[in-house]
């Protein structure tokens, strides 16, 4: 039985390739732990992964996988065709899913796998384990992904001013106006901001915008200067310095290689 984990680590200057060539044998699932990358099919369709992410790429799929700027560590396993576990898959299917989503067991046995990199080959019962928990949670009924920036929001007041931050994303953000909306003092709501969703007010506000523009510039062919204003940001080159600093892509890397 062929089945084999690697784990990827290290500072990626300029986005570079990692290619999944068609197969007669083996799946795969991409486990990304930190970083970020752009899943690319046959047909050129994107999908953006992030921390936490993991990609199942089946046999008979042709893709390559962007990997952004930055500290990336990604975790790869890859297994035969053959193997029973396999029967309940689809065909032809690429699949995207968030580790927060699954069982908290796929979180436990993927730390487990990293704690012993140095000699991968001594936990291959642990990694066989593993791809059964994925295919599981790949055959199961799930919740559509959504694949932005995630927090824990855990009152009512906070988590209604987060979705009205990403539902107008164009409105004059500042943590004196949201304070007033959550009818929050400014220096209370700068503190609940950190506590609970472990960053800024500002860095959350930029974090949404940026998280909408991606998705703009993977899935219409809008001009980007009309995607920076949507996204509320006050001009393109804003819009490609928040970008490159939180999704480790430049519009015109994403946009460049299947035309504008």
């Amino acid at each position: 039985m062929a089945l084999n984990t690697n784990i990827v680590e290290g500072n990626v200057e300029l986005p570079s390739y990692v290619l999944f060539k068609k197969s007669d044998t083996l799946h795969y699932f991409a486990m990304c732990r930190k970083g970020s990358a752009l899943l690319i099919d046959s047909e050129s369709k994107l999908n953006f992964l992030r921390d936490g992410t993991i990609a199942y790429i089946n046999h008979d799929a042709e893709c390559s996988l962007l990997l952004g700027r930055g500290q990336q560590s990604w975790i790869f396993t890859s297994w035969e065709r053959e193997i029973d576990i396999c029967c309940n898959l689809k065909e032809n299917q690429t699949s995207i899913m968030l580790v927060s989503d699954c069982n908290e067991a796929v979180s436990h046995v993927y730390s487990e796998i990293y704690n012993h990199k140095a000699d991968l080959d001594a936990i291959k019962n642990l990694s066989f384990g593993l791809i059964n928990l994925l295919i599981h949670e790949l055959t199961r009924s799930k919740v559509p992904l959504n694949n932005s920036v995630k927090t824990e929001e855990n009152n009512s007041t906070i988590k209604n001013l987060t979705q009205l931050i990403r539902s107008s994303p164009q409105r004059n953000w500042n943590l004196s106006t949201a304070a007033e909306i959550a009818g929050y003092s400014v220096c209370h709501l700068s503190r609940v901001f950190k506590t609970q969703l472990r960053m800024g007010f500002p860095e959350f506000v930029e974090r949404s915008r940026s998280d909408i523009a991606l998705q703009l510039l993977i899935s219409t062919d809008k001009p980007t200067t009309i995607i920076a204003e949507l996204s509320g940001f006050s001009t393109t080159q804003s819009m490609r310095n928040a970008l490159k600093l939180y999704s480790g892509f430049l519009p015109s890397e994403i946009r460049g290689r299947f035309g504008e």
